[in-house]
């Protein structure tokens, strides 16, 4: 008799401790009424929303719940199950309401917002509606969901675009240019064009890929843009325009800042009117390789005026890496409608720092002064290199005294036909 009473107390604790854990156990006393996806409406979970998402495609949810029990600080979240990058996209494929309070019978909605992340792969996954509170345990309830591709109007998108070195540079110097494409679509496309421009500056180049495969990237790499050399100082956009599948398009921008570049005197010649009586022509950069007798400057002086002129050669900006010395002399007398050349020689000290080395040409008369910023590219080399240095130099130099020959030509031709049609004026006058 005393170990059936035994056994009884026995029975009875268990079954009030099970009862005790039940209790504790109890889940969080709010059922879902029906879940609203993008204005579909279902009551059960467990099946396949109606609409397929694409990359990128915002979804919109509204969850009903009523409380079987008064209910304190109770949240209701949702999110996307089976994505990579979650951890650092969370924002995208999750969100949570704020904590709330709800009486026993009494029902409320909630709105969440999510949005499918441009990286996530093509697949069916799953939408989780979870319903908790602080002490209970929670509940969720689970909706297919099918991921797809962007819409072929928005199909290939630009992922990067960037410039290098800086989005600083001097007028006169090159920028290189990168955009990295992705096509988040269904299907291959072919004639990918890309062309990086500045509007403003008047300067773009471009290039074309033939195909770019679904769900792969591809790097436009060989985009050049060089800044005028007058260009403006100032902040100008950069724009990078994408055309693919014939007639879709898409475009990003950045900022680039021009600055001062000492080079806008600088220029090849033309045969345009020169707006002074002297003009100075140089090349603008030269080759001077260490250890040789440097890169030479043919520098042509023309005189358009009606009389002689001194003129005095100065170099500045050379003494901290080189010498500078000039051929036949640094001062030389050009008669009226002609032109001088000087060759200037250039040399790199051995403990020149190779590179581009920037410094300045200075050509005085009594009249004026002409100056011009020179650029020598110091490399390490033999003396083939300055050979080939030297005969640059005297081939550009060449070039550019026929063309200074020819305008001077023009301009004594125009004088005497001018002087001629004088002479024959007073000679009817004088009849």
């Amino acid at each position: 008799m005393n170990s059936k009473t035994g056994l009884t107390l026995i029975v009875m604790l268990l079954t009030a401790v099970m009862a005790s854990a039940f209790a504790s156990a109890a889940t969080v006393p709010l059922e879902v009424m029906y879940v609203e996806i993008d204005g579909d409406t279902y009551y059960t979970d467990n099946v396949a929303i109606a609409d397929k998402y694409d990359r990128g495609e915002e979804i919109e949810i509204t969850v009903k719940v009523n409380a079987t029990a008064p209910v304190e600080n109770a949240q209701i979240e949702a999110y996307i199950s089976g994505y990579r990058y979650a951890t650092y996209e969370r924002h995208l494929v999750s969100d949570v309401t704020r904590s709330f309070d709800l009486e026993a019978n009494t029902a409320d909605k909630f709105d969440l917002k999510l949005q499918v992340p441009m990286d996530m792969d093509k697949k069916d996954t799953k939408i989780r509606i979870r319903v908790s509170n602080e002490d209970d345990t929670s509940f969720e309830q689970v909706y297919q969901l099918r991921i797809r591709g962007v819409d072929a109007d928005e199909a290939v998108q630009i992922k990067e675009f960037t410039v290098m070195p800086s989005n600083i540079v001097e007028a006169g110097r090159p920028l290189s240019f990168k955009v990295k494409v992705e096509n988040y679509g269904d299907d291959d496309l072919d004639d990918v064009y890309v062309k990086v421009s500045i509007p403003d500056l008047g300067i773009a180049d471009d290039e074309t890929l033939d195909e770019i495969v679904a769900d792969e990237t591809e790097t436009f790499e060989e985009l050049l843009l060089r800044i005028p050399k007058c260009a403006e100082p100032g902040t100008y956009t950069a724009e990078a325009t994408l055309k693919f599948d014939k007639y879709r398009e898409s475009t990003e921008t950045l900022s680039i800042t021009v600055l001062e570049g000492g080079v806008c005197e600088v220029d090849v010649p033309t045969t345009e009117e020169p707006t002074g009586k002297t003009v100075v022509t140089v090349p603008e950069s030269q080759e001077v390789v260490m250890g040789t007798t440097g890169g030479v400057y043919p520098v042509m002086v023309s005189n358009l005026g009606s009389t002689a002129k001194t003129y005095t050669l100065t170099a500045s900006g050379v003494d901290a890496w080189g010498t500078v010395r000039f051929d036949p002399a640094a001062v030389v007398v050009v008669q009226p409608e002609s032109v001088k050349t000087v060759y200037m020689y250039v040399a790199a000290d051995e403990e020149a720092q190779p590179g581009a080395q920037v410094f300045k040409l200075s050509v005085e008369s009594e009249e004026d002064t002409k100056q011009v910023v020179l650029t020598a590219n110091i490399n390490e080399g033999g003396d083939v290199q300055s050979y080939d240095s030297l005969r640059r130099g005297l081939e550009i130099g060449l070039i550019v005294l026929v063309i200074i020959l020819i305008i001077l030509g023009l301009i004594i031709g125009f004088n005497k036909l001018r002087g001629d049609r004088e002479d024959d004026e007073e000679a009817q006058t004088y009849y």
